[in-house]
Order: structure tokens, then sequence, then C-alpha cells
């Protein structure tokens, strides 16, 4: 039977996760799913929280403190202070292995400490088992989380006074596993290695504790042997070894014998008498229930991380000091995961109840090891080794068969997908115990769907809510389930300029009630113009534009529906923007260059058309690690859909190269390449930019128009000598756009087939092994289908080769490739561009 404590445990977390559930619904409109919570031994429970609009994947183990069963232990990596090469390093789950032994199972562990990469050796003290690694960091002082031999929790920045106390004198220890300085007395244990490593100018006396290692507690411990002017003595499992030098030796030599029995004090302060266990972190980030982020990284001086979104690992204790909360955030996982700040992380320990946390080591360190398996998805692709770790053990028997548990314990089930149920079996100290699969029996009501005989749930086509029941012999569990419809839709771009030849393919991103984004089948929405003359949209939300003007484009799905506003406007030839006449709404700036010496001005003998041109004079010292540039920066809109951006450019003996930053219909950023150098000398060349292949600037997005021109950058060229100083101008004449040839009114719909190129967006998206990409051609073609980073860096050709008229499906896999934003283009028309996600 499961036990009052651990009832209430259950009931408590379950009952913090459901009001995570209703805060982000109601307060902060942000979606969180329990989507697993489950016993994992006495007085342990695991919850995986999820939140898909950030997104964030969490996990959460909370320990029952005054389970009779459970204890609390750290452990270093291959139990070694420090060294150098892999052995100064271990992951998680092979300490949580090595640690565990019959009637002493370590259950659950994450990582601990920050550390030194090159020996591993933690930043601030550690306690093992009574036994102290090494003495508190230098100041800031950082916080650290223990536990007395109660397991009663506590989280402070700590201090070390150590002594050894004679029949007639007391003598200060300098330090535990520290270099032993003149005339100091310092402590070893096993953790500094096989031998204290010090040379011959001392003596050693090996000691054995005639009880447990403790901090805070006086140690009373016999002479084994003593050892004079031989360095490094071994030093065996369990017991310490005193090194004295200088007077400290002196006392030693003529104070201690074999086989007396000294006292020793190691004090941490503030802490509670016998204190056992002791990792370290920083900086505390709650206290006293409250936010502590801020004063926690002034007072411990950082981490510089903490306001960006990392991955995340950390520990805390409940108000009462009976529950034990680790947490770890996953990050850097574009699609299931993006980490937390502090101030995050520091809020939702607040929510679920933690009134004292401890930051942890995080980033591709952050681990949660549940039973041998990894709960989280670290950053780096795979575990790392870290320097130490934060131990739950159980000394529980096993027993027999007790109770069954379903998971998750509530399911919200958007309409038409799965899930797969888990169905435990326990014992009365939550062991697992198998289940015969042939026992097992599931139901649930049609109107929710279907469960077959493995526990897979598919959800119905309509939104409802009841239970799943699982049954195993006489033994039965249930879960809510309730069947998610959408809640609202959103069609992107909302505001977009284009032409009568180039299509806009509108995206509607769909959400269900919990504001958890779903993809729906682009043949899910209905589509209509308000202005059926400017343009017409197909069933895939494609639209045309037929002549000038502006309308609406209206997406709906069932009573959801959402507006964006199109404006075709038609254009041909070249259209001036500015004939670089006036230096008014243009300002200079650089990077890498000597900015005292650049400067730009008007030239009346160097121009084209017109009386005057932009001369830019530059200075700048060569450096072969770094680029060196002038921009010019404006703020110029341009009319219509052009092809091409184009500048007259007149050099000096250099080459330069010409970019162009430009914001798209919602200000993102791109930047625009030209297609040559300008490096022409005596007279002006035309230097052209098309706009067929923007690269965005950051996480970047799709490029629609219009588009507003808000920088000029030359790159500048040189003769590439290292420390040479480099003069010159560059002279720069009548920037303009060009327009494509387009027609003036588009064919009615359906009275032609198609005679251009169309791509579809990809389904689903987000994908995870492959998506569904369509095109059509209205005519044989060859073309190429490729995949580009955000950078602009081609990734694969995922489909190559000659095509007939008509609709074509190719897949895109998604092998080899890092979770992100990923762009579809063509070859035969680089303006059709798609953003996908892959998300693994």
């Amino acid at each position: 039977m499961i036990t009052k404590d651990e009832q209430r445990a259950m009931r408590n977390i379950f009952r913090l996760c459901i009001g995570l559930l209703l805060t982000a619904r109601t307060v902060a409109q942000v979606g969180y799913d329990t989507v697993a919570h489950r016993p994992v031994g006495p007085g342990m429970w695991h919850t995986r929280i999820v939140n898909s609009s950030v997104p964030w994947n969490i996990n959460v183990l909370t320990v029952d403190l005054k389970n009779q069963y459970m204890s609390i232990e750290t452990a270093k990596s291959n139990d070694r202070l420090g060294a150098t090469g892999q052995g100064s390093f271990e992951r998680t789950s092979s300490m949580a292995r090595r640690k565990s032994r019959p009637g002493h199972l370590v259950v659950a562990a994450v990582n601990g400490d920050f550390y030194d990469t090159g020996t591993g050796v933690p930043i601030n003290i550690q306690i093992v088992n009574g036994e102290i690694l090494r003495n508190p960091g230098s100041p800031p002082l950082k916080s650290t989380l223990g536990f007395d031999v109660n397991s009663r929790p506590m989280l402070n920045t700590v201090t070390l006074s150590a002594k050894l106390i004679l029949a007639n004198t007391v003598r200060t220890i300098a330090g535990v596993n520290t270099a032993r300085g003149e005339n100091q007395l310092v402590l070893y244990n096993r953790y500094k290695g096989t031998t204290t490593g010090t040379n011959e100018y001392g003596t050693e006396v090996l000691i054995r504790p005639l009880g447990s290692w403790l901090a805070n507690d006086t140690l009373r411990c016999v002479a084994d042997s003593i050892v004079q002017g031989k360095p490094g003595i071994p030093i065996p499992a369990g017991l310490g070894v005193l090194s004295a030098h200088g007077s400290s030796k002196a006392l030693l030599d003529t104070s201690v014998r074999q086989r007396d029995t000294l006292k020793l004090w190691l004090g941490i302060s503030p802490a509670p008498a016998k204190l056992k266990e002791l990792v370290s972190g920083y900086p505390k980030i709650v206290f006293n229930g409250q936010n502590h982020v801020q004063q926690g990284y002034t007072q411990e001086g950082g981490p510089s991380h903490a306001f960006q979104r990392e991955p995340r690992t950390a520990g805390g204790f409940s108000a009462d000091s009976s529950t034990l909360y680790l947490i770890t955030v996953d990050g850097r996982r574009a699609g299931l995961s993006v980490g937390m700040t502090l101030d995050e992380l520091a809020e939702f320990m607040i929510k679920i109840g933690v009134r004292h946390g401890l930051n942890l080591d995080g980033g591709g360190s952050t681990t949660m090891v549940l039973r041998d398996a990894i709960m989280n998805v670290p950053s780096d692709g795979n575990e790392r080794a870290v320097a130490n770790a934060l131990l739950i053990v159980s000394s529980a028997p096993t027993d027999t068969l007790s109770s069954v548990l379903l998971s998750p314990r509530s399911l919200r089930i958007f309409r038409g997908e799965s899930v797969q149920l888990t169905f435990t079996g326990y014992d009365k100290y939550f062991n697992p115990i198998p289940l015969e699969a042939s026992r097992v029996r599931y139901r649930i009501s049609a109107r929710l769907g279907t469960v077959d005989a493995i526990g897979r749930i598919v959800a119905a086509s309509r939104s409802d809510s009841g239970y799943v029941y699982a049954e195993y012999d006489a033994m039965r569990d249930s879960a809510r389930v309730v069947i998610k419809d959408v809640g609202r839709i959103t069609l992107a771009p909302k505001s977009v300029v284009t032409d009568t030849s180039r299509r806009v393919t509108f995206q509607v991103e769909s959400y269900d009630i919990d504001n958890i984004r779903k993809s729906l089948p682009p043949e899910s929405f209905q589509w209509r113009v308000t202005n059926p003359s400017i343009g017409t949209t197909d069933l895939n939300g494609i639209f045309k534009g037929k002549s000038p003007g502006s309308t609406k484009v209206v997406a709906s799905y069932l009573q959801f529906a959402d507006t964006a506003n199109v404006t075709v406007e038609l254009a041909t030839g070249t259209r001036l923007l500015d004939s670089l006449e006036t230096l008014v709404g243009w300002r200079v700036s650089g990077q890498n260059i000597d900015t005292m010496a650049t400067s730009v001005s008007l030239s009346e003998e160097t121009k084209t058309l017109g009386e005057r041109s932009f001369r830019l004079d530059y200075a700048f010292t060569y450096d072969p690690s770094k680029l060196s540039y002038a921009y010019l920066d404006t703020d110029i809109p341009v009319y219509g859909v052009p092809d091409s951006i184009i500048i007259d450019a007149r050099s000096d003996s250099a080459s330069h190269r010409l970019f162009y930053v430009v914001t798209d219909n919602d200000g993102e950023l791109f930047r625009i390449y030209s297609n040559k150098f300008a490096n022409r000398v005596g007279t002006f060349d035309t230097i052209r930019a098309p706009l067929s292949t923007p690269v965005p600037i950051g996480s970047g997005g799709d490029f629609q128009y219009p588009l507003r021109i808000k920088r000029i950058e030359i790159q500048l060229g040189s003769s590439r000598q290292a420390g040479m100083v480099y003069l010159g101008s560059v002279f720069l004449d009548n920037l303009r756009v060009s327009y494509p040839k387009i027609t003036t009114r588009v064919d009615a719909e359906g009275t032609h087939p198609p005679t251009s190129f169309r791509l579809f967006q990809g389904y689903p998206n987000p994908f995870n092994s492959s998506m569904v990409i369509r095109f059509v051609l209205g005519s044989p073609a060859r073309l190429d289908l490729r995949l580009y980073d955000v950078l602009g860096r081609e990734c694969r050709t995922f489909f190559s080769g000659d095509a007939q008229a008509g609709e074509h499906m190719v897949y895109l896999k998604g092998d080899g490739l890092a979770s992100g934003v990923y762009y579809v283009r063509s070859t035969l028309d680089p303006f059709q561009l798609l953003k996908v996600v892959l998300v693994k």
C-alpha cells in the first residue's frame, strides 16, 4: 500500500503542476503541460512539464526528506579531487551506478558544482559522506546546499574553521587537501590522491576516525602511525593524514605518539551540526520564497550567463525543510527547449514551492538521471562528464507487487493526435515491478478515441473529456483525458506588398486551447479575398495579384479567423532612390576602421549623372583576423517588388565588396550581396545586388516586401599586409532599384493550366524525421530544391532532376541535421522561400 506521506507528496506535487497550468493559462497566457508524473522511489516523485510556447522542457524531482528509506549524498568524479586528463571527470549517470550497491540504490542524480575544466576541481567546497574535499573558494563566496545526518537541508555561503585539539593546546588546521605551506598543519584524505604529495620536510600522522567523518562535530581519531622526514605517505580510503611543517611539525613531534587519541573540529559556518553532505553552486536565486537573482548575482559575482537563456540545473527546499526539489531545464534545443534565464528559473521554482533555491552548473553539464536513465535532453547531444553530483539514495528493500500507476495522470490531447500511456507496477517502496503484458487491459469511451493493447491512445476528432482505464488482474488505475480543439489561428505575413508576378504564400499557425502550437494540413482552412479585383487565393493560401490596389486576405477554420493586408504595387524599369547629391539622411560608421580618419563628403568632380556623388574616405590598419567595414546608415523605403538594388561605384586601387542591409515587411533584417567587386579605377562601374537571395541576419525569417534600405556596407579591400595602414577613397552615385518584367493582369482562376512554378508549405511543420513538400509546375522543367540554414549556407539538395507539368511531392529528411530553423528555395524561383523548423 502507499503510505500517507507518499500520498501527501503525490497530491502536493500534482496540485503544484495543476497550479502551474492554471497560472499559465489565466495570468501569463503561457501553455504548460504536465506530461509525466510518477513515483520513482520511497518519497520520490518525478514530474515532466513542457511549455510549447517558449518552448521549455522541464524535469522536476521532489524528495520527501523525512522518508526513513531516503538519504542524500554527493559524489566526486572518480573519487578524486582533481587530476589531469580524463580521470578528472565522470558522467553523472556513471557516478550514480558506481555508488549503487545492494541496500544502497542511487535512484536519482543531478550534476553539481561549476568546476575547473582542466583539472575537474569544483570551484567551491564539497563534502562527501562527512569528508571535506577542499576549502571554500576565494571571495566572493559562493552558495552551498548541504544536509546533516538527518537529511535536514541548509543553503548558505560558508567558511571553514578546522582545529586539532590536543591535551594542552589547540592548533589551527590551515586547510583540507591543499598544498602544505610554511609552518602549516594540513589535513589530507583519499580524495587528494593515493599519497599526500608533500616533500620530506615535515611530519605526517595517519589518523583513523573512531566514528564517522562529519563536519561541525568533535571527531575522535587514533594516530595509527607517525612518519617523519619522508615525502608523501599513502592515504588509505576512509583514513586521514595530518601533515605538518615547521612549528606545526615541532608540535606533532613533541605532543603526538602512536595510538594516541586525538580530537578534530572541522567547522563549517553557518551550517547545522553533524553536517554530512555539501555541494556548491552559484548564485542563490530564491531566498525566503522571493526572487533573489539580482542580489545573488551581485553578492556572488555571476555567473556571466545569468540573464541569458541557457540549460539549467537547480536545487532547493520547501519552507518546512521537508521537501527537496531538483530541477533541470533543457536548452539550446530549437523547437524543444530554449533554456531559462536565472530570473525565469527562480520564478518557476517559487511557483512549485521552493523557499530557498540554488543555481547549479548548467549548459552542457545539465543532467538528471533516474534509475539509470537520463531524463533530460543534454545540449551537447550526449551526457557530459562533470566534476561532481548530488545523489538521492534508497535503502528500501524490494517487495512484491503492491500497486499500479497509469501515467500520465492527466492527458490533454489535441484531436487526432496520439499519446503513449505507461502502466507500471510497484512494490510498497515504489520499486518498479514488471507487469506481464498479456494481463494488462486498457479501455476508453469511443467518444474520446481509441486505445490499443499496448496503451497507445488516438484522440477522437471532436473535443470532449473523460477517463481512460488500465487493469492488471484485480488492480486498476485511471487517468483523466481531455480532447482539445483549436483555440485560435494566426495568419502570416500580416501585411505584405507584391505585384502580379510574385506569389505570396500565406501560412496559418494554429494553437490549441492551451495556446500550444499545432500543425493542421493546409487544406483545413477556408480562404477568401475581400476585394477579388485586386487578387485571388487558392486552396493553399497562395495569393496572386491581378491589379494595383489593396485588399484583405482572410483565413478561417471553424469559428476562428485571422486577416492579413495585401497591397499590389506595379513598377517597371528602374527607379531612383537617392541621387546621392546631399548627405541629409546619411551617417557614416564602421567596424575595425579608423573612425577619426573615415568620413563621407560630396564630390563635384567625380560623378555620373547629376551634380555630385558620395566620396567615402577611409583608413584602417589591416589585421588578418578581422574584416574592416565602412557603413553608410540611412532609412529609405522602396516601392513595389524590385529584383535588384543598383549603385554606380568607382574604386581606388583596391577591390571592395558592397552589401545592403534591408528590413522586410515586419522589420526583420536581411543582408543583400552584390554580384561583383567594386574595383574599377578611373570610371564608374554599375554594381548590382540581386534581391533573389536575401540572407537573414540573426534568427531570420521569411523575406517579404515591402523593403527598406537601412545601410550600405563596404567591405574594404587591401593588399592584406598585416599591420599596414591603408588609406583610400570610394565614390558612389545613383542608388536605384530595378523591377522585373511583369504582366498587368492575371488570367481568371482556372481558365488556363498553371504556367509557373509554385512551392507549397511543407507538412508537418515543425518536423522531426521527414517533411512532405509539394510543388506544382505548369510545364516540364529541370529544377533543384535546396535547404539553407539561417546564415544562408547551403545544407543539402534534396531534389534534383526533371519534372513533368503538374503536382509533385518530395520528402525532406532531417537526418544529419541539427535542430533549428531552415529555408527551402528552388532554382526555378528563388523568390519563393519556405521556412521550416526541425525539432529532434
